[in-house]
């Protein structure tokens, strides 16, 4: 049965609430999905672009193995989907930011005291002029005010209004991961370290973005940079923090259409890595990185996967004249015997794969 895709503005804003039972069933799975990707590359992601790095495949699938150990150990995680790893890239460049936000100079036409007036312009005197009386203190009486420039500093700027825009979309994503989270009751959280600590951070700005220096700064992305968001390093941080944002935001659709495909696909590889971390067992090797667009996941070059990713050859090391493959036939796994055709492992995914093919 087809799930609808809802608004993209609900999965961006975290509003679940807003979502049928099905709807946010299929979610958490993507989130889930999310979750184990980004913990397997926790290390190899570049941070500036969300891309991975090159490895060997081998390597990905030893990853792969020691993440899926490390979640079965760990009941209370929080989930490490894209919005939180973008999170903790920005956490560090959104508190300086806070602390010490940028400003620019407005120069505005105010009545200020004489004995406190600064500088006498143009506008000052034509003012003046207008006044009656033929004296000064006749002319600013009784107020004793003059017309004149008063320069203010703002913090309503650009590059501040991106900030906030950002910081928006995380607090509602992070605000909810702790929240349905056991990290801060967990015997065991001083092993996550600064990693959910710098989460619970980001969250506790919110009281200090109202009622500090960035408190009337209106949230608005912005469409291009300044000077600001290209050069400097904190506010860079966040420029790249929204592209990496933007393109989450173009690929939930896809992600939401192929969760069934997405999920297969990474099944394969974790019995992959299975069989070669448990028996001794040797692939073809090669060299490539994980890629995610569009709603495939493929390990590889650039190019688009070609099937090769759900089609492994192995063989045994006692044994290397006797190879197997690894395939898939639907939602089933199979691993083949290609001497006698036997079928040695069966794995029918279809029961979990079921709520999430349309």
């Amino acid at each position: 049965m087809s799930v609808p895709y809802p608004k993209t503005e609900w999965l961006m804003h975290n509003r679940t609430k807003n979502l049928s039972e099905e709807q946010r069933s299929r979610f958490e799975a993507m989130v889930r999905l999310s979750d184990l990707l980004n913990l397997t590359m926790a290390n190899d992601v570049i941070r500036t672009t969300g891309k991975y790095s090159e490895m060997l495949f081998t390597d990905f699938l030893e990853k792969l193995y020691n993440t899926i150990q490390k979640i079965n150990d760990c009941k209370h995680q929080l989930l490490m989907d894209d919005f939180v790893r973008i999170a903790r890239y920005s956490v560090p460049a959104i508190k300086h930011i806070v602390s010490n936000p940028s400003t620019h100079i407005l120069k505005n036409a105010e009545k200020v005291h004489i004995s406190k007036m600064k500088q006498t312009t143009s506008a000052t005197m034509r003012w003046m002029a207008k006044k009656p009386g033929r004296s000064i203190p006749e002319k600013i009486a009784p107020q004793n005010k003059v017309l004149t420039k008063v320069t203010h500093f703002s913090t309503d700027t650009k590059e501040n209004r991106e900030t906030l825009y950002l910081y928006g979309i995380l607090h509602d994503v992070i605000q909810d991961r702790i929240l349905n989270s056991k990290c801060s009751t967990c015997s065991r959280a001083d092993e996550c370290g600064e990693d959910v600590k710098e989460l619970y951070d980001l969250v506790s700005l919110q009281s200090k973005i109202r009622h500090g220096d960035l408190c009337d700064v209106p949230a608005i992305k912005q469409a291009s940079q300044n000077n600001k968001l290209m050069c400097d390093k904190y506010y860079k941080m966040v420029w790249d923090a929204m592209v990496q944002i933007s393109a989450v935001e173009e690929k939930l659709k896809s992600d939401w259409q192929n969760l069934g495909n997405r999920y297969l696909q990474v099944a394969f590889w974790i019995i992959l890595a299975i069989i070669l971390h448990d028996y001794d067992t040797v692939i073809y090797d090669y060299k490539g990185a994980l890629h995610d667009e569009k709603g495939r996941l493929w390990f590889g070059d650039n190019s688009c996967p070609s099937g090769s990713d759900m089609n492994v050859t192995l063989y045994q090391v006692a044994q290397p004249s006797m190879p197997m493959i690894l395939c898939h036939a639907g939602h089933r796994i199979e691993l083949v015997d290609v001497s006698n055709s036997e079928t040695l492992i069966s794995c029918d995914l279809s029961d979990i794969l079921h709520d999430f093919v349309d």
